[in-house]
């Protein structure tokens, strides 16, 4: 495992808890137990593929998942991509699936559902351990950033408004957790 220093801060706390624990058990899901180890080396090969497919600093991707290992491996992996993860509700309807990416300014959509990936075409096709990953990207232009209004920001979440009224907020994180799992230290609040 390589040196985490250059890593985006969030993603410096993975790679610090599969050094320090590497047999410890990080995941329990319907697939079974996953190790600190077995997470790292899942997230940091879809990292890579991210990385060949475009997602690079800067750029925002949704992550919509269930509930399991591929929710954590596809949330991190977009972070240490640089990227500023949008994790969605895999319940979502279309059309709040469309409401979030497009006001919030997201390049890609990252999902295990192809049925999910409402947004433009699949740009690749990404197997991680025999598990398909599909990329989609938006019509969001890739020279503009999603948030130009926080230092290196990391994860990025989206909080529909009530009674159907079209609000949008984002609430942006940055250096999520200190050192040792700390509380949260920066937030940045936006009403798109």
């Amino acid at each position: 495992m390589n040196s985490s220093d250059n890593l985006p801060p969030v993603y410096q706390t993975l790679a610090g808890t599969a050094m320090a624990h590497p047999d410890g058990t990080a995941i329990i899901d319907r697939y079974g137990e996953m190790t600190y180890n077995e997470l790292w080396r899942s997230t940091e090969d879809l990292k890579r593929q991210l990385l060949r497919a475009g997602v690079l600093p800067g750029l925002g991707v949704a992550t919509i998942f269930r509930n399991d290992r591929h929710f954590a491996m596809g949330l991190y992996a977009a972070i240490g991509c640089g990227a500023v993860a949008m994790p969605l509700f895999d319940q979502l309807t279309p059309a709040e699936i469309e409401q979030a990416v497009t006001e919030a300014n997201i390049h890609f959509v990252l999902t295990d559902m192809p049925e999910m990936s409402v947004f433009g075409t699949i740009e690749t096709d990404v197997t991680v351990e025999g598990h398909p990953y599909y990329l989609a990207a938006t019509a969001r232009d890739h020279d503009l950033p999603v948030v130009d209004w926080v230092d290196e920001p990391a994860v990025m979440a989206v909080h529909f408004g009530h009674h159907r009224r079209r609000e949008v907020r984002a609430t942006v994180a940055q250096d999520c957790y200190g050192a040792h799992g700390g509380s949260l230290r920066r937030f940045a609040h936006y009403c798109l």
